[in-house]
């Protein structure tokens, strides 16, 4: 797993040591509920997390996709008695690092560089996250769901998976805040327009709807993505 928060657990915290253990997930199997305590850290190896928040209403909203190398579960790192903000569930197998938050806790209180690196890694998080909620806000749901594809297509890159064929138009259109009618309309036009295609049955993503979701500048692209 290519993380330099999880290179500092290894020193600290080595594999079979107390408070860490490997654990896996069958695809679709909840590993946390929205609410339930939170007391564990988790560190995916292998496969891909989902996390949706579902709110007072009964709307559920998927807030983002895990991948390989990446980490969830922070909130239980709050003080008191920690919940969980909300709901995992493993979109593919996956098998997944677990740290302790006892564990968790002991090592940043005294150890100053793994602190530091998750700390790196709690902003790097929480900035996306803001970033994607400003995004929502001030633009069309064309916009954003361009977002959303090359946002996935680059994790998919990260993970070497087939992330963007197994997430479903139902999925995307909660990731986005429209119906699932509208998605397949906006798939359908970024088909015609040469901004996807699928290739060997495998959805890529073309370089200008990468320029239609903010993502490179007309005038300085220069970057390939198929």
């Amino acid at each position: 797993m290519p993380s330099t928060l999880l290179s500092h657990l290894d020193a600290l915290l080595p594999p079979g040591t107390k408070g860490r253990k490997v654990i896996t997930f069958r695809k679709n199997q909840v590993i946390f509920y929205q609410g339930d305590p939170s007391n564990t850290l988790f560190g995916i190896e292998e496969g891909c997390v989902k996390v949706s928040v579902t709110c007072q209403r009964g709307k559920k909203v998927v807030i983002g996709f895990f991948v390989p190398g990446e980490w969830f579960g922070e909130s239980c790192l709050a003080r008191n008695q920690p919940v969980n903000f909300g709901e995992a569930v493993a979109f593919t197998d996956t098998r997944a690092v677990q740290i302790d938050r006892n564990a968790l806790l002991r090592i940043l209180r005294t150890e100053a560089q793994a602190s530091y690196s998750f700390i790196t890694h709690l902003l790097a998080g929480n900035t996306r996250i803001r970033e994607d909620l400003v995004y929502n806000l001030l633009n069309s749901t064309e916009k954003r769901l361009a977002r959303v594809l090359c946002m996935l297509a680059e994790s998919e890159a990260r993970s070497k998976s087939d992330l963007l064929d197994k997430i479903t138009q139902q999925t995307l259109a909660k990731m986005i805040g429209t119906t699932r009618q509208r998605v397949n309309f906006l798939m359908q036009r970024f088909r015609k327009l040469g901004f996807i295609e699928n290739d060997d049955d495998s959805l890529k993503i073309r370089e200008p709807l990468m320029t239609l979701a903010g993502l490179i500048r007309v005038e300085k692209s220069n970057r390939h993505v198929a």
